[in-house]
This record gives structure tokens, C-alpha cells and sequence, in this order.
């Protein structure tokens, strides 16, 4: 009767360990999710905000003529895609610019926001 009991007794235990021990494994594996989760989504940003940077360093800053039409509607697809209040306002301010000294102004102010906003 009493090696029933310490059978019993341990094949509850160690029943226990393991759904105790699964549930600690699946919790890691949840909080390495949602890490990965978030390295991803940092990633994807900075590749948009890097792509819209080039971008306007390759149409804009190096440009020896006025900027096309196309030009501009990849630049503002390109700003739409990052999604940022701070950089679509720098953006459109930059645009809105009535004078060159202004809009110098605010590209070097959108750059210094576009590479403060790219995270590690």
C-alpha cells in the first residue's frame, strides 16, 4: 500500500514539474517573441526612415536642377511610409519654405530629427 502511495506521490510531482516547468519555458519563449517583435519593428523603421534620407539626399541635396514631379511624389510616399508627426511637420515645412535661407533651415532641422530618429 505505501509503495503505491510513494509511486502515486511522485508521478504527481514530477507531473507537476513538467506542466511547471512548460509553463516557465513558454513564458521565455513569449518574452523572446515579443523582443524579436519589437527589434523587427524597429528595424522596418529605420530602413524607411534610411530609404527616405537617401532619397532626399540623392533628389534634393545633390540635385544641379529643380527637383521633377516625380521626384516629389517619391519623397512624400517615401515621408508618408515612416509615419511620424515630427518628420511629416518637418517635411511640410521644409516644403512650404518661401525662402532658400528657410529652407535650409528646415532641412538641416529634418535631418537632425531623421538621424536622431533612427534607434540601435
Amino acid at each position: 500500500m505505501y509503495e503505491f502511495i510513494n509511486k502515486r506521490s511522485v508521478l504527481i510531482f514530477l507531473v507537476a514539474l513538467l506542466v511547471v516547468s512548460s509553463l516557465g519555458y513558454t513564458l521565455f519563449v513569449y518574452q523572446d517573441l515579443c523582443v524579436a517583435k519589437k527589434t523587427i519593428a524597429s528595424y522596418h523603421r529605420n530602413e524607411k526612415i534610411l530609404n527616405f534620407t537617401n532619397l532626399l539626399i540623392d533628389k534634393v541635396i545633390r540635385a544641379d536642377r529643380e527637383v521633377s514631379f516625380e521626384d516629389r511624389l517619391a519623397l512624400e510616399n517615401s515621408i508618408r511610409e515612416i509615419k511620424d508627426d515630427d518628420i511629416f511637420r518637418l517635411w511640410q515645412q521644409f516644403v512650404d519654405a518661401k525662402t532658400e535661407f528657410d529652407a535650409q533651415q528646415m532641412l538641416e532641422e529634418l535631418l537632425d530629427v531623421l538621424a536622431g530618429k533612427i534607434s540601435y
